[in-house]
């Protein structure tokens, strides 16, 4: 496959892409304290279902696909974060 997603996979090795996912987890990590635990495990599966259907659909990774991760992530976060927070006093307040 052709594309700035497919070209950018292409050179990423397995270790600089679990040291990126480590780095953000542990700033989410600083920054959250333990509701981090919960986003993690969201956007883990969230993850893992667009690439499912982006698998079954074109069979490959673009540039739209890794887009969509990250939109999807940042959906389920604040979705996580809003439940959270109706049941447990926020780490800002």
């Amino acid at each position: 496959h052709e594309g700035l997603g497919a070209d950018y996979t292409r050179t990423l090795s397995r270790r600089s892409a679990l040291a990126g996912v480590g780095a953000a987890i542990g700033i989410a990590a600083l920054a959250s304290g333990w509701w981090v635990g919960p986003l993690v495990v969201v956007v883990a599966i969230g993850t893992g279902c667009v690439i499912r259907l982006a698998h079954r659909a074109f069979e490959g990774i673009s540039g739209d696909l890794l887009g969509a991760i990250e939109q999807v992530g940042e959906c389920l976060v604040v979705i996580v974060v809003s439940g959270l927070a109706l049941h447990i006093q926020p780490w800002w307040a």
